[in-house]
């Protein structure tokens, strides 16, 4: 995976019902082996993978150590809001990191700038359009999309 980050959190087994503390990798500000918990705010200014101004991010999370922890799903989301991880959930399948590559695994919530990147590369047709459109019905109107 190269250089990525941790976000620590508490994780209930669903065998034991008891709490335990899990770490998931990801790739977005300096990746550089930092340690976070939700609600941190990301470091910039080193081996920078994003912007650091997006207003919402979501980056594709991955469990270290799943042979440790089996039933604990593998993949995540990991939210980052304002700069800061606002959450952290197992991935919901919303969001295809797959066909995103050349996002490098992040999901810019920056509608604007995705869709005018995907039509620009992909065509007015993709899905991924689509989607996006669906998320603009919520900006004011006098806002050019």
């Amino acid at each position: 995976m190269g250089a990525f980050n941790t976000v620590r959190l508490q994780w209930r087994d669903a065998k034991t019902g008891q709490y335990r503390d899990i770490n998931v990798q990801f790739k977005y500000g300096d990746t550089w082996q930092h340690e976070y918990e939700v609600g941190d705010v990301l470091l910039w200014g080193g081996n920078d993978i994003g912007e650091p101004d997006s207003k919402h991010v979501v980056a594709s999370g991955y469990l270290e150590n799943p042979d440790a922890l089996p039933g604990t799903p593998e993949e995540f989301e990991v939210h980052v809001v304002g700069g800061a991880i606002a959450k952290v959930i197992p991935d919901t399948g919303r969001f295809d990191f797959v066909k995103a590559r050349e996002t490098l695994s992040l999901w810019s919530i920056d509608e604007r700038t995705a869709r005018a990147t995907i039509v620009s590369a992909l065509g007015a047709e993709h899905a991924l359009v689509h989607e996006i459109d669906a998320q603009l019905t919520h900006l004011p109107r006098n806002e050019p999309a």
